[in-house]
């Protein structure tokens, strides 16, 4: 792997990092420089959790937070999901939630953490109820330019629900080849090209 890309995928992380959970705005239009000589992306759409939602109550709400970024490459083209990692209380809650649960969107594909699973059921584009969930966002969002490559990032909770994330891109959308690639300890970037 390219050392500016882990860079820069580090920084967009970062990013999400920088905006605090409860700022429910939507960054879309800001640009942020990361990466070696400072590659622009521009927000295309904050992503937004429960961390109150639980496998028994998942639509539980009032728990809305900032959790990342969907960017585009100002001049490439090329799309990142950044999804930053625990932050505050309830989120450590669902952290702590062990039990394994089948994978809620691709049947055999075997069992995943409760916890992680629960916040992954309320990923999604908008704060409003019914907005759709990041991965039947990606063919309905307005991208500037043609989308090149698609790649997803997270720090610690951050990397489990991208984990998750690139699995049901890759099963459920156009994106269809996966290639996951190693990253330092409790750094994991899954990559969909």
């Amino acid at each position: 792997m390219d050392l500016n890309k882990a860079i820069q995928f580090g920084q967009l992380v970062n990013a999400a990092y920088a905006i605090a959970p409860e700022n429910l705005a939507n960054s879309a239009g800001q640009v942020i420089n990361a990466g070696y000589g400072g590659v622009a992306c521009e927000v295309v759409t904050t992503i937004y959790a429960s961390d109150l939602s639980t496998e028994m109550n998942p639509n539980r709400g009032q728990g809305e937070v900032s959790i990342g970024l969907i960017l585009q490459g100002t001049t490439t083209g090329d799309v990142v999901i950044a999804i930053r990692g625990t932050q505050g209380i309830l989120e450590w809650v669902h952290d702590a939630e062990f039990l394994a649960v089948k994978c809620p969107f691709l049947v055999g594909a075997g069992s995943t953490e409760d916890g992680f699973t629960a916040m992954y059921n309320s990923l999604s584009t908008g704060t409003a109820a019914g907005s759709p969930t990041v991965a039947k966002a990606l063919s309905t969002l307005p991208f500037k330019k043609p989308v090149n490559s698609l790649t997803i990032c997270g720090h610690s909770l951050g990397g489990a629900l991208a984990t998750l994330l690139a699995l049901d891109v890759a099963a459920n959308t156009a994106f269809k080849d996966r290639q996951s690639i190693p990253m330092p300890a409790r750094a994991r970037e899954t990559r969909c090209l």
